[in-house]
């Protein structure tokens, strides 16, 4: 953030609270509470994400048996195409979704986290700010940083069309 915006934040929020320190350490408890809010939000938003991709994945697994011994009828080749073509498509999709969601908040959480910091320079002690410099120093990694699920369940999807598509004859494929 440059400095003038920084500046306007501050007498902006200044001119608000010029009662004294109560309202602004209020207003600092309301902002932290909003954040741990945002991240049991984003947990729930996960395990929708989880859940929908796990099931996605064991409705391919649980139709393989069937697949393969039905690999030459029509009704094989429909399921197989489906399976392996369509389901990890939408898982895919689901996926991309999942990153956007993620991304989203990612950044409501740093700018919340920004105007945490412009209220804790109003105040006597600046112990958010204090304990990101630790963490900071030992190279700490915020779930966001790290959420790396998604990913890995697109890579899971690839595998399953390529898998697919050697199922269906395809002479791309190596393994056969």
């Amino acid at each position: 953030m440059d400095s003038v915006l920084i500046e306007k934040v501050l007498d902006g929020m200044l001119n608000k609270s010029r009662q004294g320190s109560e309202p602004l350490t209020a207003q600092y408890a309301a902002m932290f509470e909003s954040i741990e809010n945002l991240d049991e939000r984003r947990q729930s938003n996960n395990t929708v994400y989880t859940t929908i991709n796990t099931a996605l994945i064991a409705l391919v697994a649980a139709s393989l048996s069937l697949i393969v011994t039905n690999l030459t009828s029509p009704a094989g080749i429909a399921m197989s195409v489906t399976m392996f073509g369509l389901v990890p498509t939408v898982g895919i999709s689901i996926c991309n979704s999942w990153e956007q969601t993620l991304a989203r908040y990612k950044d409501l959480r740093n700018g919340k986290f920004k105007t945490l910091d412009l209220v804790e320079s109003l105040l006597p002690l600046n112990l958010n700010k204090a304990e990101w410099e630790i963490l900071k120093s030992r190279n700490y990694a915020t779930a966001s940083e790290t959420a790396t699920l998604p990913g890995h369940m697109k890579k899971v999807y690839y595998i399953l069309i390529a898998f697919g598509s050697c199922s269906r004859g395809r002479r791309s494929c190596r393994w056969r």
